[in-house]
């Protein structure tokens, strides 16, 4: 059923409002410099909606600081944006929002940053590891000790798991890394296979 003029111009409004906030808060999440103009590719599956979106896509360029020659209002993704790379954003039933990650963050230095970040919790780990394989510690600690280093053990390993996901998505959005390692190649063949 279509809805009274007045009403689709609303619900056209609104979507541009959430659209707007979703691309605002992933440039927050991100710290893209305010003045940095992005890329973007907007999904909506509902016809007459795309054709008022468009209309409105100055607008959406303005308030989401999208660059008015990277943005694209489609049906669907299109192949080159389906791949990894991109940061998707699930705005609605029916709208979606793909942002290119090289858009968002200095690939190099992020990547940096992050491989940083896992040496600091690699060695952190080592270190409780360490402890927890020492019968003596875990022979003459109380309980809730131990307890706490398996806990921050856990934690840890969590952290380098997100850090490892961060920086595949950070690999597939920046150029090829030289010298990739044949596991590393498995791996990155596993996380697509399993949907990550």
């Amino acid at each position: 059923g279509q809805l009274p003029k007045d009403q689709r111009a609303t619900a056209t409004f609104q979507t541009l409002q959430a659209v707007v906030r979703s691309i605002r808060a992933a440039r927050a999440d991100y710290k893209v410099e305010p003045g940095r103009k992005i890329a973007a590719e907007v999904q909506v599956s509902d016809a007459a909606l795309r054709s008022q979106l468009t209309d409105m896509a100055p607008i959406l360029a303005l308030f989401a600081r999208i660059d008015p020659g990277k943005l694209a209002i489609t049906q669907t993704a299109t192949s080159s944006s389906s791949s990894s790379g991109v940061v998707h954003l699930v705005v609605g039933e029916g709208v979606e929002v793909d942002l290119p990650m090289a858009d968002l963050v200095d690939v190099e230095k992020e990547r940096q940053r992050l491989e940083r970040q896992r040496d600091k919790v690699d060695k952190e780990l080592a270190q409780l590891t360490a402890r927890l394989g020492n019968k003596g510690f875990i022979d003459k600690a109380p309980a809730a000790v131990v307890a706490k280093v398996r806990a921050e053990a856990d934690d840890l390993r969590a952290q380098l798991e997100a850090i490892g996901r961060s920086l595949e998505q950070l690999n597939s959005a920046g150029t090829p890394r030289q010298g990739v390692t044949e596991e590393d190649t498995a791996r990155e063949a596993e996380a697509v296979s399993s949907g990550r």
